[in-house]
């Protein structure tokens, strides 16, 4: 299983991270609180270690801009979390993770994942299906988790992603619940927006933990 860790907004972060064995950030350009600009975004992923990937994050962004951003600062994966269509993800020169919001109070929101699913052999950027909980029509960054028993047995199915309301006190049961190929933990590591070193040191011992039980 790899670990993303998202919403990298400054160098001591990345800091932090090149010390972990981290294998994907995440920079922010959509609006959101950890929003970097792509100069941001260029130095920070200039800096991180050899064998962490930057994954950019875009919300219904034009496949134009974000071929142009995965050139200009590096980026070697794509995050979408918008309304983007198979043909856009088609036009992406880069590898491209698709975000599927699941309504933390409706268990029918993981209907879309079936044309996805189907759309994925003929992407072949697209690796995984990112499923994320949305609470109140946001989607990323909620700091909440949809109940993990509604997607188990997908993992069997296609690469399954998992991101939403993961911290060190849950990263097991989400693990032990979904078998996840990839989580994704953003707000679960910070403490005043700020990436906490010890939460992602705990993080990753609970991981290492549940590795050695299964």
């Amino acid at each position: 299983m790899q670990v993303k860790i998202c919403g990298i907004k400054r160098m001591e972060e990345v800091e932090i991270l090149n010390r972990y064995p981290v294998d994907y950030a995440g920079f922010i350009f959509a609006a959101s609180k950890r929003q970097v600009t792509p100069e941001q975004a260029g130095v920070l992923i200039a800096r991180l270690r050899p064998g962490i990937t930057p994954v950019g994050v875009f919300v219904d962004e034009s496949p134009q801009r974000v071929n142009d951003l995965v050139r200009e600062c590096g980026l070697e994966v794509v995050q979408l979390h918008g309304r983007e269509s198979v043909e856009d993800i088609r036009r992406i020169k880069a590898r491209v993770w698709k975000t599927i919001p699941v309504d933390v109070e409706d268990p029918s929101s993981l209907e879309i994942l079936e044309s996805w699913e189907a759309a994925l052999p003929k992407l072949p950027n697209l690796e995984g299906l990112l499923l994320d909980a949305r609470v109140g029509g946001q989607s990323g960054g909620t700091g909440k988790a949809f109940p993990w028993s509604w997607a188990a047995g997908l993992e069997e199915r296609f690469p399954l992603f998992l991101a939403g309301g993961l911290c060190p006190e849950n990263i097991r049961e989400a693990i032990r619940t979904l078998h996840p190929a990839l989580v994704d933990v953003n707000s679960g590591v910070e403490t005043d927006l700020l990436k906490d070193e010890e939460k992602i040191r705990r993080l990753f011992e609970e991981i290492d933990k549940e590795e050695k039980d299964r």
